[in-house]
């Protein structure tokens, strides 16, 4: 009898054991899931974000390459990339700005978006301009010469995807030459 009644006092021990090592080993399993979902969603920003950086590199490249095409105003064609990109001037006497272009640039898988504006300073043979862009720097654009400020916004989706995701990654380079 005496044996019997220990074996009653630990029925259901094993049960319990076996309940708090599974609580324990899911309770592992839930956090390295965790953590790899967070490593998943941070890899896909820095790839998204690279992509953007890339094609913001692109865009301000081809407006580089045409910088002297700008002095004579009007409409430039920026021809790189394997597109046309047409950037129409509006603006006053001494600075001319230009219309901001968006274009979808292919890439595998699909398109990233390209936002280009340019702003280009002209002053008269007895004139300098300081400060022209209010960047903050000092900046001269000397008599005579053709200054010119870029601003490109590069997207890791096409244009017409802009916003719709939590992952559109956005850079911006500017550069004046």
């Amino acid at each position: 009898m005496a044996i019997n009644k220990k074996l009653q006092k630990n029925k259901g021990f094993a049960l319990l054991l076996s309940l708090i090592i599974s609580s324990i080993a899911l309770s592992i399993g839930l956090s390295m899931l965790q953590i790899t979902m967070k490593q998943l969603t941070l890899g896909t920003t820095t790839k998204g974000s690279e992509i953007a950086f890339q094609a913001t590199n692109a865009g301000m490249e081809c407006l580089r390459y045409h910088r002297k095409d700008f002095a004579a105003g009007g409409t430039v064609t920026v021809s790189c990339l394997g597109l046309d990109v047409n950037m129409t001037e509006s603006g006053g006497a001494v600075v001319n700005r230009y219309t901001e272009k968006d274009f979808n640039l292919p890439v595998p898988g699909g398109s990233v978006c390209i936002k280009m504006q340019a702003m280009v300073v002209q002053p008269s043979s007895d004139h300098t301009e300081s400060n022209i862009f209010d960047t903050g720097k000092d900046s001269e654009c000397k008599a005579n010469d053709t200054c010119m400020y870029a601003i490109v916004r590069g997207h890791n989706r096409s244009c017409a995807e802009i916003g719709g995701s939590i992952f559109t990654a956005q850079r911006e380079l500017t550069h004046g030459f």
